[in-house]
């Protein structure tokens, strides 16, 4: 994929990215697009679910039309890294808190 996708998939994701609810589901993601209520297609309105995973060869797929004819990264995988990415940081800091925690009874 070329840089220029993936700058358009990017400038695609922060534009949407308030539309876009991610929700871990067993062994993949759930991502709802809620639409941006813009323009005059019916799709602008209507909410829209696909299906984010990566096999074991870490290979990440998505149910989406542009990811589907294009083979490319879509805004939905760029919404579940971000989401994954968030969540370890957050993990990551729960956890030095409890160590702290623990070291201050020391």
């Amino acid at each position: 994929m070329t840089s220029t996708k993936r700058i358009v998939r990017w400038e695609t994701y922060e534009r949407d990215k308030n539309n876009l609810l991610v929700s871990k589901w067993q062994n993949h993601y759930i991502v709802l697009n809620l639409g941006t209520g813009k323009g005059k297609s019916k799709k602008a309105h209507e909410v829209r679910q696909y299906k984010v995973s990566k096999d074991e060869a870490g290979n990440v797929s998505c149910t989406c039309d542009d990811f589907l004819k294009n083979n490319s990264v879509c805004k939905h995988q760029l919404a579940v890294w971000v989401k994954a990415r968030t969540e370890k940081k957050q993990q990551n800091e729960e956890r030095k808190a409890r160590v702290l925690q623990a070291v201050s009874k020391w």
